[in-house]
């Protein structure tokens, strides 16, 4: 609740000054549409974006977006077998990795319009949409010591209640598993502040951070005796570059 009433309270400060900042002048062009690549990371692991918007007034713009990113429990500790220098680590109680896929449409405002080259552009924007959740399995390599042949190996689906640390010798391949990926449906949403950069008035660089949140239609174990969720909410702050593409005004 703290952190919602701060950015409220900073989109009102920002909505007063960008009244007393910049308008959009002295320019015979203007966008109509752009397009953004970028990366981030948030407080559960990293991901990558890509964006379109279109220009439905001078401060109003209507947003496509997409997003892939991982998602990571917080107790996720690595382990690396010492009985195996250089070998894959597995990280203790993951029996699945977790990613997600999704995508958005929304509005984005600008608050504050730069008036000179070296200024700071400011918008907030607020989407939301469908997630897609992809579980894969994690394989790890396994020894099954016996008589016969002491040094049996084999790459297994990882089971906790039944692999302990001493039979795994490393983690497997990420290959493993990738035609095993089980889809989970849901809905996403996000809220950020952008600021733009860019000293070319054609291209963008912006820092932007906010918070995502996503809604899967059933449970999702991250770690094993860890509890399940439905949602997944989380920070995040990127960098996101692009260009724009513009037309006269004056012959429209």
């Amino acid at each position: 609740m703290i952190l919602v009433a701060f950015i409220l309270f900073l989109i009102e400060v920002i909505g007063i000054n960008g009244q007393e900042g910049g308008m959009l002048t002295g320019a015979h062009l203007y966008f109509r549409k752009e397009y953004q690549l970028g990366a981030f990371i948030h407080t559960a692991g990293w991901g990558i974006t890509a964006s379109y918007a279109k220009r439905l007034t001078g401060f109003t713009k209507l947003v496509f977006s997409t997003d892939f990113f991982n998602l990571k429990h917080p107790k996720e500790a690595k382990v690396e077998q010492t009985l195996m220098p250089g070998g894959r680590p597995y990280v203790f109680g993951k029996e699945f990795t977790t990613s997600v896929w999704t995508l958005e449409s929304g509005f984005k405002k600008v608050l504050y319009v730069k008036d000179r080259a070296k200024g700071v552009q400011i918008s907030f924007a607020g989407m939301g949409g469908m997630a897609l959740f992809l579980r894969k399995p994690v394989y790890v390599v396994v020894a099954y010591p016996n008589v016969i042949n002491p040094d049996r190996i084999t790459v297994e689906k990882y089971n906790v209640d039944k692999h302990t640390p001493l039979m795994i010798k490393e983690g497997a391949p990420f290959i493993y598993g990738l035609d095993e990926i089980r889809v989970i449906y849901g809905a996403s949403f996000k809220t950020f502040i952008e600021m733009d950069m860019a000293v070319n008035p054609s291209r963008i660089f912006t820092l932007n951070g906010g918070i995502i949140m996503q809604v899967s239609s059933r449970k999702i174990e991250l770690l094993r005796y860890n509890g399940e969720t439905r949602f997944f909410l989380n920070l995040f702050v990127g960098l996101t570059f692009g260009w724009k593409k513009y037309y006269d005004s004056d012959s429209k």
